[in-house]
């Protein structure tokens, strides 16, 4: 009788839990909260002498909205962004990586302001170090007198930037470089897990009382340091209400001190 007692309570409590939404336990995982739109788990950088490459993965809701609805369909993503050292606006940049035994390929898409290119593939990298091919392919603009070059500029070059003899601008020969990318957590980082934890306990009174009235989402990011110049990375945890408010923390992932709060 008193085993069957505990076990009504313990059903009870569980279903306040849920209902209530009281997802302050730590020892959870983030992945498996259905509140969760976004976590960015890991971030990969390299430098080679022509590329700087940066790859961010983790998962997220599908369709990815910040509304502070999460979706329940989650797909897993790996973002690769390049900087090239020498932007060629009339290039082709592909990629080449293998991620978890398989490999992917595909083309980078110029952002339209940066002078960067970018490629997502779905998948979720578990490695500690990625390597990350790019391969880009000169040709001709599409008109040489639009882009402000004479016909003498307009020359194909490899990746030294020496002629590569193809001379018709339409399937030049393409050079590839090869950039290793590491994981920047290092053993002291805190993990995501931990992360939201410190979040939602310094911000939990908040939470709480506007979760009243208004629902949310919760993205989980591990992001390049955006306060200063003093380089590092940071875990962002925030709390997005369907009313437009966010509640979010700034977290140092070794001291694990808030650096930044928004709670109003």
């Amino acid at each position: 009788m008193r085993r069957r007692i505990l076990l009504c309570v313990f059903g009870v409590v569980s279903v306040l839990v849920l209902g209530l939404g009281l997802i302050g336990c730590v020892s959870d995982d983030i992945r498996n909260n259905p509140r969760l739109s976004e976590l960015r788990e890991n971030i990969f950088v390299g430098q080679s002498g022509d590329y700087r490459v940066v790859a961010v993965t983790g998962m997220r809701e599908d369709p990815f909205k910040i509304d502070g609805v999460s979706q329940a369909e989650k797909v897993n993503f790996t973002v690769i962004t390049v900087t090239p050292t020498l932007f060629k606006p009339f290039a082709r940049y592909d990629f080449r990586l293998s991620i978890g035994g398989r490999e992917f390929t595909g083309r980078l898409q110029p952002h339209p302001f940066n002078q960067t290119l970018s490629a997502e593939i779905s998948v979720r990298a578990e490695e500690s170090q990625l390597t990350v091919h790019i391969i880009r392919t000169d040709a001709l603009a599409p008109n040489p007198a639009q882009a402000g070059i004479t016909p003498s500029d307009a020359v194909n070059t490899d990746e030294n930037g020496g002629a590569n003899g193809s001379g018709n601008g339409n399937t030049p020969p393409a050079a590839g470089t090869a950039v290793v990318l590491n994981s920047v957590i290092g053993e002291n980082f805190i993990d995501a897990n931990k992360a939201f934890g410190i979040a939602y306990d310094r911000l939990k009174s908040v939470i709480d009382a506007r979760h009243a009235n208004s629902d949310y989402e919760i993205f989980v990011r591990l992001i390049e340091n955006p306060v200063d110049a003093s380089g590092g990375f940071r875990w962002y945890v925030a709390f997005v209400f369907t009313d437009g408010m966010t509640y979010a923390a700034l977290i140092d992932p070794v001291s694990m001190d808030i650096l930044a709060v928004k709670e109003e």
